[in-house]
């Protein structure tokens, strides 16, 4: 099913809806539902999402500054920032490239920074090595970090 956003008259709120679908829609004063305004209304009933906390432009600044001069070769941006749909309750997923001898439950306090940027991180940090032997092997959220995800560091060699 194709969604398109639809915002206008909702104070800026995002609904999703069927891409096509031009049936009215109105907002239940007493809920957070938006609905087609017809017959039988909850055949159609969505829920009001708020835009996203942090813009990704902002994301991505941030993500620089707390990467810049750190020893992360690549940090890629997948989940709902990088397909363009996050709202006011999404995370940031993130996966960080990068040489490493901690072990894997313990890599992130190396890049506590990027907790602070206004919102949740979910963050994944792999060797090279493992990143490739994951991808190799068909890891299935690997798969998914390589089809919707986005480069947002990368360090320049030189």
């Amino acid at each position: 099913m194709t969604h398109s956003a639809y915002a206008a008259g909702f104070g800026g709120r995002t609904v999703s809806r069927r891409a096509g679908d031009r049936r009215p829609m109105e907002k239940d004063p007493d809920t957070s539902l938006v609905r087609s305004a017809r017959e039988d209304p909850m055949d159609d009933v969505h829920i009001l999402r708020e835009p996203p906390t942090v813009s990704s432009d902002e994301l991505f600044r941030k993500i620089r500054e707390c990467l810049a001069g750190t020893g992360v070769m690549r940090a890629i941006l997948f989940g709902s920032y990088a397909r363009g749909q996050a709202d006011s309750v999404s995370d940031v997923d993130l996966v960080l490239i990068e040489r490493t001898d901690r072990p894997f439950t313990e890599r992130g306090l190396a890049h506590l920074p990027l907790f602070d940027m206004g919102v949740g991180v979910d963050l994944l940090v792999y060797t090279p090595e493992e990143y490739e032997r994951l991808k190799s092997a068909g890891n299935p959220l690997i798969e998914r970090v390589e089809r919707e995800g986005a480069t947002v560091y990368e360090r320049v060699e030189g």
